[in-house]
C-alpha cells in the first residue's frame, strides 16, 4: 500500500511539473513574458531545470543577457543552445561553439530536432568567415524540411557562389 501512494505521488508530482512548463509555454508564445515567467520559476524551484531554460529565454527576448546566461547556465543540459545564443551576441564565438556543439549532442541523444541548432551553427560559422561550413550546416537545417528561413538562406547562399 505505502508502494502505491508513492508511485502516486511521483506520477501526481510529474503531472504538476509539466502542467508549469505548458502554462509557461503557453503565455510566452502570446508573449505573455510576465505571467510566462511565474510558471517557468514554479518549475525551477520544483527542480525542472527546463523552468531555467525558459526564463533564459525570456531574458534574452528582453534583452537581458547577464539575466539570461545565468538562467541558461541553472538549467543543465537544456541551456547549452542558449548559452551558445549569449556568446553569440557577445560576439564570443568560440564559446558559442562549444555550446551549441553540445547542444547537438543532446538533440541526438534524446531524438530531437537538431534543425534550430544546425541553423545557429550555421550562423556562428558565417560571422566566423567559415563559409564552407556555414553552407554545411544551414544546408542541414534546410534539409529537416521544417527550417523555412534557412531554406532561404541556402538558396541564397548559392546564388551567392558559397
Amino acid at each position: 500500500m505505502k508502494k502505491l501512494i508513492l508511485l502516486a505521488i511521483i506520477i501526481l508530482s510529474f503531472a504538476v511539473h509539466a502542467g508549469n512548463i505548458e502554462n509557461a509555454r503557453k503565455y510566452y508564445k502570446n508573449k505573455d513574458f510576465e505571467q510566462a515567467k511565474k510558471y517557468y520559476l514554479k518549475a525551477a524551484q520544483n527542480g525542472d531545470e527546463r523552468g531555467y531554460n525558459g526564463l533564459g529565454s525570456i531574458y534574452m527576448e528582453e534583452d537581458n543577457f547577464d539575466e539570461a546566461e545565468k538562467m541558461f547556465l541553472k538549467a543543465g543540459e537544456y541551456g547549452y543552445n542558449g548559452l551558445g545564443g549569449v556568446y553569440m551576441i557577445w560576439k564570443e564565438y568560440d564559446k558559442a561553439e562549444k555550446m551549441y556543439l553540445k547542444a547537438l549532442d543532446i538533440a541526438f541523444e534524446y531524438s530531437t530536432n537538431p534543425s534550430p541548432i544546425y541553423y545557429n551553427l550555421g550562423v556562428l560559422y558565417y560571422h566566423k568567415q567559415d563559409y564552407d561550413n556555414a553552407k554545411k550546416y544551414i544546408k542541414k537545417a534546410a534539409d529537416t524540411g521544417v527550417n523555412k528561413e534557412a531554406e532561404k538562406i541556402y538558396k541564397q547562399m548559392i546564388q551567392l557562389g558559397y
